[in-house]
């Protein structure tokens, strides 16, 4: 009797995103999963993602824990067929039957297997070399510059890193021997996360295109905390001066909706909802915006709310994508990083973005500093003004 195959298949959660990173299994291969089980957990650019089994069977594994899963791979095969020593080889290369719907049944490929390793360490988007295996990234650099593998056959997995990094130094060699600069600082490679490369990635890309203008004006630090203290003993929370620039951001886009236009390729576009977008910087250096979708709905309790509630998720890991797309306009605060300036960058599909510094005790009245970059495509200089103005009235004098 033929074995019927159900594959898993990275999805796609974010436009930005090309694979996921194989975080763990809570499943183990040759394990019985039932339908709705959660089966692994997929690191992306802006949230960890649980997949889950759509079907009853025996899982399994195509990627092992740490890999770079691509978008549209099969993740996990889930078998009717409990595999065993006998049968584990035919289940590879055996085709499933043909689904009900009409659609092209999977086939479980062979998979390539380091000495010493099992399948669930290998998956299609690597390539085997002896006893160690390339990714495909590493791949595609290796074939560029013509390398052998064997230059990195100390490494168990060859990534696109060290292929980079031998680069680097035969780069630096080079340069040496025509007579360059000597280096002689040592330096070590530090992974990055993919969270993190991410948002390198798409502000390197603002900073590029966008030609970012910048405001600012001194606040008067006594009356935004005398005001955030009135409002916590009202509403009998806790209630932060970073919670008043949320506000005051929320309050005065949806009075002034030019600060939620774009640039799009020549013309602007005028964003429908308020969503308004506050960065979190996480201990490991990752950055994350968490998006508050129809801000303006919300009365101030429930505002203050949802931000915590989007505060402890990512303390957790526990944010979505929706959580985090969207965003028409995006405020940040150093407020308690002794930092008195800031020079903000405008996130990606965005035309504004307001930093509040943390308080300077100077010779006079402490104050803040409140800072707007803007696009200048989108806004021109007097626009801004204005409403960086409204927003420092209401976090000044607003009752």
């Amino acid at each position: 009797m033929s074995s019927v195959a159900q594959a898993i298949t990275v999805p796609r959660d974010s436009a930005n995103d090309d694979y996921g990173i194989v975080v763990r299994w809570l499943q183990h291969s040759g394990d019985r999963v039932q339908a709705g089980d959660v089966i692994c957990e997929l690191e992306f650019s802006k949230a960890v993602v649980e997949i889950e089994s759509d079907v009853t069977g025996f899982i399994q594994h195509r990627f092992a824990e740490g890999d770079e899963a691509p978008v549209g791979e099969t993740l996990a095969f889930i078998s009717d067929e409990e595999p065993g020593v006998d049968n584990q080889e035919s289940a590879k290369t055996r085709p499933t039957e043909s689904p009900s719907n009409g659609a092209p049944s999977p086939t479980i490929p062979t998979i390539p297997t380091r000495q010493g390793g099992s399948a669930e360490d290998s998956d299609s988007d690597k390539h085997a070399h002896h006893d160690f295996r390339i990714t495909a990234k590493a791949q595609r650099v290796i074939e560029e510059h013509g390398l052998s593998p064997e230059l990195f056959a100390e490494h168990a997995i060859i990534k696109e890193r060290h292929v980079l990094k031998y680069l680097g130094q035969q780069e630096g060699s080079l340069e040496e021997s025509n007579g360059g600069p000597k280096h002689s600082l040592d330096c070590d490679s530090i992974d990055v996360s993919p969270i993190r490369r991410h948002a390198a990635a798409a502000l390197s890309k603002s900073w590029q295109e966008i030609p970012h203008s910048l405001i600012s004006r001194f606040l008067v630090a006594k009356n935004i905390e005398e005001r955030a203290s009135r409002l916590g003993e009202r509403h009998d929370m806790s209630v932060s001066v970073s919670d008043l620039l949320v506000e005051a951001a929320v309050t005065q886009a949806a009075k002034d909706g030019r600060v939620l236009r774009r640039w799009s390729n020549g013309r602007i576009l005028q964003a429908r909802q308020v969503n308004i977008g506050f960065a979190l910087n996480q201990r490991n250096g990752d950055l994350l915006v968490p998006v508050i979708r129809d801000a303006d709905h919300l009365d101030f309790e429930s505002l203050v709310g949802r931000i915590r509630g989007l505060q402890k998720a990512a303390i957790r890991r526990a944010l979505k994508p929706a959580d985090l797309n969207d965003g028409a306009l995006t405020v940040t605060s150093l407020v308690g990083s002794h930092v008195h300036s800031v020079t903000p960058i405008i996130a990606p599909n965005q035309s504004v973005i307001v930093a509040l510094s943390d308080r300077i005790d100077g010779p006079g009245a402490a104050s803040y500093s409140l800072t707007m970059a803007f696009d200048h495509r989108v806004l021109n200089g007097s626009e801004a003004a204005k409403f960086l103005y409204a927003i420092a009235r209401q976090l000044e004098e607003s009752p």
